[in-house]
């Protein structure tokens, strides 16, 4: 009996302390493919919000794309106010502890490097929140297809 109680003290220790160590505030805990495996593919945005407001039906998210490749270049697509589909090409690094992307671009002339804070990070969904250059709160959630 003193063997079980013992046991049953250590599963539960230990599984506290991996849930305390995961790299994501939503998740996972543990994974078993790794960053860059999860990261790769194609992800459709399917919620934006801006302070807690929800902006995603006027962005009409549906057909806005990311496609992170493994040799760090990105491809995103979206639609612009007339409709047309608009395709740019990026390159995407892991930030510091890779808990964040690094996304670097040239669009219409203009170099820049956004930061995107990687809240959750999963084969099947991906949530970025952090701080604009305004200071306001996005939070973007994709999807992966």
């Amino acid at each position: 009996m003193k063997k079980i109680i013992i046991i049953s003290l250590a599963l539960i220790i230990g599984a506290m302390s991996l849930n305390s160590c995961k790299k994501y505030e939503e998740g996972p805990g543990v994974s078993l493919r790794s960053k860059k495996a999860r990261i790769t593919g194609e992800w459709k945005l399917v919620k934006h919000t801006d302070d807690g407001i929800d902006y995603s039906e006027g962005l009409d998210t549906e057909k806005v794309i990311y496609n992170f490749e493994k040799d760090g270049a990105v491809t995103i697509s979206f639609n612009d106010e007339n409709g047309a589909v608009e395709t740019f090409q990026a390159t995407w690094e892991w930030g510091a502890s890779k808990e964040s992307v690094e996304i670097s671009f040239n669009f219409f002339g203009l170099s820049s490097t956004e930061k995107y804070p990687i809240v959750k990070l999963t084969n099947k969904e991906m949530i970025w929140e952090g701080p604009d250059s305004f200071g306001d709160i996005v939070r973007q959630e994709f999807e992966k297809q």
